[in-house]
């Protein structure tokens, strides 16, 4: 069984992760979704709700292909490409382990984001 980002990383990085801003943006959105959701009231209302939460997934899922594309460039010793995202960091864009730990926090964000759709879609009432 794999272990999980939170098992794996030091507690510099844990420190790191938690107060990353993607990752407390992703606490404030679930917070909001939870809102967003109690206040459907039509089949409409979840359907609009439900393209949210997809949107979200996908954008999620591309930055982390992002991510991984840098981590990659960066592993046959090539330049950043031009539109390489920013780190939420601060640390070194050149430094392999600062995008290897930007990757952690995006997959930690990516079940979040699913998981999170996933379970507020089954908490709406049925009508």
């Amino acid at each position: 069984m794999r272990a999980t980002l939170m098992d794996r990383a030091d507690g510099d990085q844990i420190d790191v992760i938690l107060t990353h801003p993607a990752h407390q943006r992703t606490l404030r959105t679930l917070i909001d979704l939870i809102g967003a959701l109690r206040a459907c009231r039509s089949v409409e209302d979840m359907y609009h709700f439900q393209g949210r939460l997809r949107g979200m997934v996908l954008e999620t899922e591309q930055h982390r292909a992002a991510i991984s594309q840098q981590i990659k460039r960066l592993d046959r010793h090539r330049n950043l490409t031009a539109d390489a995202p920013e780190l939420g960091t601060g640390l070194d864009r050149a430094d392999r382990a600062s995008w290897v730990l930007e990757g952690d926090v995006y997959e930690r964000r990516s079940p979040t984001s699913r998981c999170a759709g996933l379970g507020l879609r089954r908490s709406w009432p049925a009508g």
